[in-house]
Parts: C-alpha cells; structure tokens; sequence
C-alpha cells in the first residue's frame, strides 16, 4: 500500500490477492486502488471491491449501475493515458487535429497488436496510473477515478458535446437512432450512464468528467443514498 490523496491505496493487477483489501474494507470508510491497463481479471477484481463496499453500506442495489459506470470511466481514463504514449512516441500534438485522426489510427493499430501485459509494461515505463478512490458516507458514496494526464483541446471539446446529447435523449434506442454513425464508444458510455442515473432518479449532475486536478483528469460519480447527502459541488 501507498499514501496518494490521503488514502490508502493498493496496487491492482490480474493476480493482486483481493482479501487484504476485502478486509481493508470491512475496517474503513475510505479506500483507493491504483492500476495501470485493464483485462479480465483486473475487471472482475473492480466489480468485487464495488459489490464489497456497497455490501457493507446495505446498497447492493445499487451494484449493478456503479459498476457499469466506473468500469466505462476506467477504460477511457486509461486509453486516454495510453493515448499520450503513442502520441509521444510518433511525435504527434494531441491538439493538432490531423495529428489527432492519424494518432488515433495508431493507437487503434497498438492496442489490437500487443496484448493486456505488453501495453501494462508500456504505461507503466512512461509512469502513466490510474487511481480509483471510494469514500462511503452514511449519507451516500462518492467515487473518483483519476488518470495522470490532463485533457486536450480535441479531448475536452469532444467530452463537452457527449455529455450536451446525453442530456438532451432520454431514451437509447432515439440516441442511436440520430448518432449511431459518428459517436464513439466512450460517447455512448456516458449517455448510458446519464441514462442510468436518470432511470433511478439521481441527478446526473452527480456524473462529472473532465476536472483538472494537480496534473490529473478526474472524473466523479456520486450516489445519495438519502435525502442529507451532499455532493462535493453542494458543500
């Protein structure tokens, strides 16, 4: 375990032994996981931590949609790191949008030619994490994932107007009915988790993405589990 942000932070990889930070959970309100690449294995430990901290609050029902949504938040923060690697090293500007189309080839390219190891390796020789940290409230749980590299010009804009069609639909099969030709998988995420949100009367004001905090990206998901909580933006 690290400090980072005054929390208690386990490294996640496929073959972390989960029950130190299962028992870590039963003790604490207050729990981070850094990782740097994601498969299967890192996945399925994501979803059992979820499932362990909303045992302990007496909110499973809520398991199914923080999962969904953490996990869509997890692989685009981490794509986004691996983005900068390979801009990096074929000297592209993130904010050059032809450089932009022609990274995002290669990126495509790396990701389908080198396993979930070969591009942890490359994340991690770079010093690009990912940083999941939990807090429970009585009150509610609030979960922030940060990523150590902060949005372009292309990337914010591209976040600003997923995020103006998630509010205007209320329903999935309109939303890609009209953008099933040009939004990208990252795009449908968030309107499927602004969806969600609305589906359980949540305010999806409490779904942020896109905060710049001391050279990170973060984005936030917040769950009231009653009528006292209040999120960071209401304190």
């Amino acid at each position: 375990m690290t400090e980072i942000f005054n929390t208690e932070t386990f490294i996640l990889k496929a073959d972390t032994e989960l029950q130190p930070i299962i028992d870590y959970i039963s003790h604490n309100d207050n729990l981070g996981i850094k990782l740097y690449f994601y498969n299967d294995g890192v996945i399925y430990k994501i979803k059992a931590i979820i499932d362990e901290i909303l045992k302990s609050a007496g909110r499973t029902d809520f398991q199914s949609m923080l999962y969904n949504g953490v996990k869509e938040i997890i692989i685009n923060g981490i794509k986004a790191n691996l983005k900068r690697v390979i801009f990096k090293r074929n000297s592209l500007d993130l904010d050059n949008l032809d450089h932009y189309a022609y990274g995002m080839k290669l990126f495509r390219d790396f990701l389908s030619a080198h396993t979930s190891e070969e591009i942890e390796n490359a994340l991690i020789n770079e010093s690009y994490e990912l940083i999941i940290l939990f807090k429970l409230m009585d009150s509610g749980i609030r979960i922030e994932v940060l990523n150590n590299c902060e949005l372009s010009s292309i990337e914010e804009s591209r976040i600003r107007e997923r995020f103006r069609l998630a509010m205007e639909y209320k329903d999935l099969v309109s939303f890609i009915s009209d953008h099933s030709n040009q939004i990208e998988g990252s795009g449908l995420g968030i309107f499927l988790l602004v969806l969600m949100l609305r589906e359980r009367g949540i305010d999806p004001g409490y779904f942020r993405v896109g905060r710049k905090y001391a050279g990170y990206t973060a984005s936030r998901i917040e769950i009231p589990f009653d009528s006292t909580f209040l999120g960071i933006r209401e304190q």
